[in-house]
Parts: structure tokens; C-alpha cells; sequence
């Protein structure tokens, strides 16, 4: 099988050929042989490769040539690998990814032992997914309903009456499918599905309205003149008790249908007066549904209190627990006053078990359902006034004075931890002035023979004396004064301590109360003072 060029593709680009200018192509060259006689004796063989002098004798030379460094190309830039791999084409599942078609739909449930129904509309919507042909229908859950609803059928592939598959096609608005023993009547779906389905060829019908001919209300079982009678609460605690329901809470049924779910916040506060004490925030979560509210503290970050987050936990709190917590009962009623919603108003105080509870403020949820029932509540609520929390000062302890131990920092240190660290020195200004010092020479004004080296070191602001020998002086020459830092008075030690400014040719040095006469300095000392000057 003979190589043809021509069928590689391969884009004219840096990388992707081996047809660089500086390799020579081989491709159509004759060759031949030629005999080589060494000087040792033998003969060797050796092939020789003739090149074609003009590109028109070899003809891949001119096709590689041609359009050598052209970067015009427009086509796609692929491997012969993958040259007969079809770009267009895109899977199913990538295509109509997360693509979901949604119709709605009811089912008539029959009611068998009901005075009241005969059957019932469920309410249901289907989901068609687009990616792997598959159904689910779900019942949309209504508050209080006392059904069972959510999901009828799982995500699944669907199959027909007749067993065949079912697809998007067959779901039509006003037609009738049975799944799952049930029979569905779908009567709407929403705009994608039908702009989807006008594309695919199946337009779908306009939406149609729920059947109005089931009665399922109580009134259409009741007559007319029955009717307002039976609207009559204490009527129909007469009826229900005629048929044997002696007991029961109706209203406090009403409450949970009609309240359920609803909560208040309240922000308030509570001054503990006790010593030690502070002014401590809570929350108030009062629970329209049963008129009972919980008591929770708002947590602060290093506030140094326990985890107690709940004051109060979830109950009917006594307006006057002092005389009624203890109050005996009467027997099957409560007699005992609680707070209701009416006494949940800014600026009010509540008596939580003896504390004083200042309510502050509420949140824009509360604030609009009062203002919406205002007529109901009879009051308004008052603008919030949240409490202008007072900022303690810390307390504060002056560090004992120095008492002549060590130095300054130490006697910090060891009031500040229990276990004193080593006193951190200042980096910055040790590696800028280490190993340089002014070295000055002074005398004693006491005894002016004796003739003494200061050293100052930069790095800590350290002091340090030397005493030269003299001879026949009666004293020692060697270390004066240690390295340390030194005042002028060591038995002051509010005075401060000498520094480098206190150091020149011509001034008088008190330290230990010996006074030195500085009157010399070196070359060295001179650079560094105008430095430090400058």
C-alpha cells in the first residue's frame, strides 16, 4: 500500500510537523553506492544519498514547500486520529440535559363513607424528562389538607395500556392516560412545554377548567336555612355533642388552621441589678397559634458566659407567677392569667419569673401583620428604640514601681503572666545598629587621674565603663561599671534613663553618682553621632 500525503491533515502550524528548514527531506532522493579502500586493507561499501539540486525534480519537496509558513488556515485543527470522528454529533443526554417538559393534570378519588363527598379532585403535575424519557408525577402539597400528597409515581420510564413505551407526544392537553391504576386528565401545561412541543410538530390544546359539577363543601349537603344555624359555633358544639362528641377544643383547632406556622420577634433585654450583674439581650419568638412564646439570649462572642442560650423554653408565661404559680387549681380549667399577643407591645415590660424583660423592638414581619390587624389588636405598635448599649471601660491596673530587681521589663513581665517570658528585643533596631557603639573617654572630677572608657551600645541602649591603668594610681585598672542601663540616680527610679544624648566631648556624665568628664572621642564615634543627628 503506497503513502499518499495528500490524505493527512494536519494544520500548517509550529508543532505538528517534522518538516523543519533546517532537516533535509529524503523522500524521492536516488541513491547509490561507493567503494572505500582503507589504508589498513578491506573494502567498505558506503551509501551515499544524492539530493535533487532544484525542488521542481522532487516533488515532495515542492508540496512541503508550498505554503510552508501560511497561517491562513480556517479548517479544524485535528489528529488523523481523530480526523473521522464526527464533530457534529452530540448525545442525547447532553443535548436535552436538565430540559424538562411539565404538564398539569387531576384524578377523581372516590369517597365511599362520607356524608359530606362523594368523590374528590387530587390536583397532580407531570414531569417529562427530555434526556432519558422518563415520567414522574407529583401531587402538590396544600397546607392542612390532611392527605397524604407529594410524589404518585417516581422517576421512571412510562409504558401504555398497550405496553408500548410512552413518549412526550402522547401527554395532550384534554386527553385521558392511565398509569399506575389511575386514570389522568390533563388539562394545562406551561409555556416551554408548549413552545417545545409546536416545535417537535404536536401543538397542544388550549387549557382547560376544572369540572365544576363535585360539590365538595358541606353547604351543598346542608339546607338552606340549616345553613346559618350550623355557621353558629356554639350550634354546632350542640349538634357534635347530640352525636356523642362531648368534648372538644374547637377553638383551639381553629387556632392551628388558621394560625399555624405564624411567629413573632420581639427583641428585648433584662438588667440584672445584682452585683456583678449585666444587661443581658433576648429574643422573644411568640407563637400565634397557641399564645405561648420562648425566651432565647442572644449569644456575643467572648462574652465570658456559659452556653444557657433559652430563658424561658416554649410555654404559656404567668403574668403574676408569684401569686398564681403556687395558686392551687380549679378542677378541668386554667383560671390562671397568661400574656396574649395584645401585651406584646414596644416599650412594655414583662414579668419573666421576676425579671424585669424590656421588649425594644420587632422585626418587619411582625410589624406588618400588626399594622395589617390593626383593627383587630386595637393598638398600633410604637417605632423600635433599641437600647444604646453602654460600653464598660476595661479595668485598668497600674504595674507596680520598680524596685531596683532587675530591670523595668522584667518587673512587667512578671505582672502581666503568671510564668514571665524572656522581654522580646526590638529587631528592627538591633540588625541596624549591631556591633556599633560610641566609645568616648572621660575622668573622674572627684580624682582626675583616674582616666575611664564609656562605651554606649546602640543595638539595646546599654552602657558599659572601663578604667585605663595608671601607674601608681593605688587603683585596679578593669571593668567600672558592668553592661546595663543606667539612670542617673540609682536609688531614683522615676528618673530616665541615659541615652546617647546625654553623651558628648565637653559634658559631665552622673551615673552611680560618680561624675565623669568626658573630654575625648574617636573617629568612629564622630561618624556615627552625625548620622544619628542627621
Amino acid at each position: 500500500m503506497e503513502f499518499d500525503p495528500d490524505e493527512v491533515s494536519i494544520p500548517m502550524q509550529p508543532g505538528w510537523h517534522n518538516n523543519s528548514p533546517r532537516k533535509r527531506a529524503f523522500w524521492g532522493c536516488k541513491q547509490n553506492f561507493e567503494t572505500y579502500y582503507p589504508p589498513a586493507g578491506g573494502m567498505v561499501r558506503i551509501e551515499k544519498r544524492v539530493e535533487p539540486t532544484s525542488l521542481e525534480e522532487n516533488p515532495v519537496l515542492v508540496k512541503d514547500f508550498d505554503g510552508r509558513f501560511d497561517t491562513s488556515y480556517k479548517g479544524q485543527f485535528t489528529s488523523p486520529k481523530t480526523r473521522s470522528r464526527k464533530q457534529d454529533y452530540i448525545p442525547k443526554f447532553q443535548a436535552l440535559d436538565k430540559k424538562v417538559l411539565r404538564w398539569y393534570g387531576f384524578y377523581r378519588e372516590a369517597i365511599e363513607e362520607s356524608q359530606v363527598e362523594r368523590e374528590r379532585l387530587r390536583l397532580v403535575t407531570f414531569f417529562y424528562y427530555l434526556e432519558d424519557d422518563s415520567l414522574q408525577i407529583v401531587e402538590p402539597k396544600q397546607t392542612n389538607s390532611g392527605l397524604a400528597q407529594g410524589g404518585l409515581m417516581e422517576r421512571q420510564p412510562a409504558t401504555k395500556v398497550n405496553g408500548e413505551p410512552l413518549t412526550w407526544r402522547d401527554l395532550a392537553v384534554g386527553d385521558f392516560i392511565e398509569l399506575s391504576g389511575r386514570v389522568f386528565r390533563i388539562t394545562d401545561a406551561d409555556q416551554y412545554t408548549r413552545r417545545y412541543c409546536e416545535e417537535g410538530g404536536a401543538p397542544l390544546k388550549p387549557a382547560e377548567s376544572l369540572p365544576e359539577n363535585i360539590d365538595t363543601t358541606w353547604k351543598a349537603f346542608v339546607p338552606l336555612w340549616l345553613q346559618e344555624k350550623v355557621q353558629d359555633r356554639d350550634f354546632k358544639i350542640y349538634c357534635e355533642a347530640l352525636l356523642g362528641k362531648t368534648f372538644h377544643d374547637s377553638e383551639r383547632l381553629r387556632r392551628f388552621v388558621e394560625f399555624n406556622g405564624i411567629t413573632f420577634k420581639f427583641s428585648c433585654y433584662w438588667h440584672d441589678k445584682k452585683e456583678g450583674g449585666d444587661i443581658n439581650d433576648f429574643t422573644i419568638l411568640y407563637y400565634l397559634e397557641d399564645d405561648t412564646m420562648q425566651i432565647v439570649e442572644v449569644r456575643k462572642p467572648n462574652s465570658g458566659k456559659f452556653a444557657f442560650g433559652t430563658l424561658f423554653k416554649r410555654g404559656r408565661l404567668m403574668k403574676d407567677w408569684d401569686e398564681q404559680y403556687f395558686k392551687p387549681r380549679a378542677p378541668n380549667k386554667d383560671d390562671k392569667e397568661y400574656y396574649v399577643i395584645k401585651d406584646m407591645k414596644v416599650g412594655t415590660v414583662l414579668n419573666a419569673f421576676g425579671r424585669e424583660i424590656h421588649i425594644t423592638g420587632c422585626d418587619n414581619a411582625t410589624r406588618a401583620w400588626f399594622d395589617a390587624n390593626e383593627d383587630l389588636m386595637g393598638f398600633k405598635q410604637a417605632p423600635n428604640k433599641p437600647r444604646k448599649e453602654v460600653v464598660q471601660p476595661w479595668p485598668y491596673l497600674e504595674p507596680p514601681e520598680y524596685n531596683g530587681f532587675g530591670n523595668e521589663v522584667d518587673t512587667l513581665n512578671g505582672c502581666k503572666r503568671l510564668m514571665p517570658k524572656r522581654p522580646e528585643r526590638d529587631h528592627v533596631k538591633w540588625n541596624k545598629y549591631e556591633g556599633k557603639m560610641l566609645r568616648y573617654k572621660a575622668r573622674m572630677v572627684s580624682n582626675p587621674e583616674r582616666v575611664l572608657i564609656i562605651c554606649y551600645y546602640l543595638q539595646d541602649d546599654t552602657l558599659r565603663v572601663f578604667e585605663m591603668a595608671v601607674p601608681n594610681s593605688g587603683f585596679p585598672a578593669g571593668n567600672f561599671l558592668m553592661r546595663n542601663k543606667y539612670r542617673r540616680d540609682p536609688k531614683e527610679y522615676s528618673a530616665p534613663l541615659i541615652t546617647y544624648r546625654d553623651l558628648g566631648v565637653g559634658k559631665t556624665l552622673e551615673i552611680n553618682r560618680f561624675k565623669l568628664e568626658i573630654f575625648a572621642c574617636d573617629e568612629d564615634t564622630k561618624e556615627l553621632v552625625k548620622e544619628l543627628e542627621y
